[in-house]
């Protein structure tokens, strides 16, 4: 059965193109308010983060179509928040499952162990 990623591949292309920019996530495609800053990461609530699901379904359309350029962006964007991640994963849950899904799949494809995350200082994946 052939697959076809064309309408995923545009939807995650506009999500980055409007919601993701100089490593900041954004939580609406224009801010009424004058040089709000992004962040690093959006936390889960009530709802999934709306960043770790993206940087989740980026990486499995990554990894069916073949794109590096995609996989590296969604690794940058989830290694963009790691300090957050570090001190307050209880509120992360969604962007830690996008890790660990890339982590195993990596595994997976090494045939090596997925090896324990690094210092809350430094990238977390690569």
């Amino acid at each position: 059965m052939q697959v076809d990623y064309e309408v995923t591949s545009r939807v995650v292309k506009a999500a980055w193109r409007r919601f993701y920019g100089s490593q900041e996530w954004r939580l609406a495609e224009a801010s009424l308010i004058v040089g709000e800053a992004g962040q690093d990461v959006i936390l889960d609530g009530p709802m999934p983060s709306p960043s770790g699901v993206l940087a989740q379904v980026s990486l499995d359309l990554a990894r069916a179509t073949g794109n590096p350029a995609l996989r590296e962006r969604a690794l940058a964007a989830l290694n963009s928040g790691h300090r957050e991640l570090a001190e307050n994963p209880l509120w992360n849950a969604t962007l830690l499952r996008a890790m660990l899904s890339y982590l195993e799949m990596r595994s997976a494809a090494t045939g090596r162990r997925a090896g324990s995350a690094r210092s809350p200082t430094g990238p977390m994946i690569q």
